[in-house]
């Protein structure tokens, strides 16, 4: 469950991306539990204004892929890793990070109107991909300044290499 505002974004968003990127769908992890209330597996998602967005792929031949069943995370070579998942070894192998769609989402969520983000939480190499794509391919520094000061590789947390969180 989300705040109205949150989740009136999140449609916008999913519509922007599937218009600048024909065929994509926003893929979302958690945002809250119904009424709020401490998680056992996030530090915030309390109040609705918090949720975690999968990450974009691509496959070994640069074509972008449909999102994967699980938050699949990558080394900050853009590839793909293995993960543990109820006690079992999970792979995605044959995905790369892209670079161009996961980009596209965080200036979609800076590019809202309905919403301020406060805080996109990425794996530091990640956040690096994504700023490198954006400086050679987006035309408004000050958007890129922007995206620079609010994402940020969390502290006292796993450093979301599977999905990106904001806030």
């Amino acid at each position: 469950y989300g705040t109205d505002e949150l989740v009136d974004a999140l449609v916008r968003i999913g519509r922007r991306l599937a218009r600048d990127f024909p065929g994509s769908s926003l893929a979302l992890g958690d945002i809250s539990y119904r009424g709020g209330r401490e998680s056992a597996r996030h530090h915030s998602h309390q109040n609705g204004r918090d949720v975690d967005v999968f990450y974009f792929a691509r496959d070994n031949r640069g074509r972008p892929l449909g999102p994967y069943d699980a938050m699949v995370p990558f080394a900050e070579d853009g590839r793909s890793l293995s993960w543990r998942q109820n006690d079992e070894v999970r792979y995605a192998w044959g995905r790369r990070f892209d670079d161009a769609r996961n980009w596209g989402t965080v200036r979609a969520f800076l590019n809202d109107p309905g919403i301020e983000v406060q805080w996109i939480f990425a794996h530091q190499g990640l956040i690096k991909r994504m700023l490198a794509y954006a400086a050679e391919h987006q035309g408004d520094p000050e958007l890129i300044a922007r995206a620079s000061m609010v994402m940020q590789q969390p502290l006292r947390a796993l450093p979301h290499d599977a999905h990106m969180h904001v806030r």
